[in-house]
């Protein structure tokens, strides 16, 4: 049996990186590159808290930008700084939804976040079918 150690797992801190080449889909972009980080558990558990309220209830406000808050907390440089500020979530918004979406499932990937989003959808109210009365 190979058994970790304690130490060899709270040694496990190196970060993994994606390069992420933008397809032809958007040409004025296409064949550029991004670099993506993985998270720190505590970097994880930061980005989860983010759309919890004080009371324990989904932000539903917060949650409407689970794909540009993700990809602002993993989009760095050659140098690993972060590319996006906190007030840059919002301006990820007007980007085009086809190419976020694809950035956020890479980093999503990367990052192992819940796929199915179902601890930020679990407390949204539920909107009536538009026929509905």
């Amino acid at each position: 049996m190979n058994l970790l150690t304690g130490q060899e797992l709270l040694g496990a801190t190196r970060r993994r990186y994606l390069l992420l080449t933008i397809p032809e889909d958007f040409p004025e972009l296409a064949g550029k590159q991004i670099r993506l980080r993985s998270l720190s558990a505590r970097e994880k558990g930061e980005y989860e808290a983010y759309f919890d309220r004080a009371d324990g209830q989904t932000d539903t406000e917060r949650s409407k930008s689970y794909r540009e808050k993700l990809i602002s907390e993993t989009v760095v440089d050659e140098n690993d700084r972060k590319q996006f500020t906190p007030e840059d979530v919002a301006a990820l918004g007007e980007v085009d939804a086809a190419l976020l979406t694809y950035i956020y499932e890479a980093a999503r990937d990367l990052t192992r976040v819940d796929r199915d989003l179902s601890k930020l959808a679990k407390n949204l109210p539920e909107t009536p079918a538009p026929d509905s009365p």
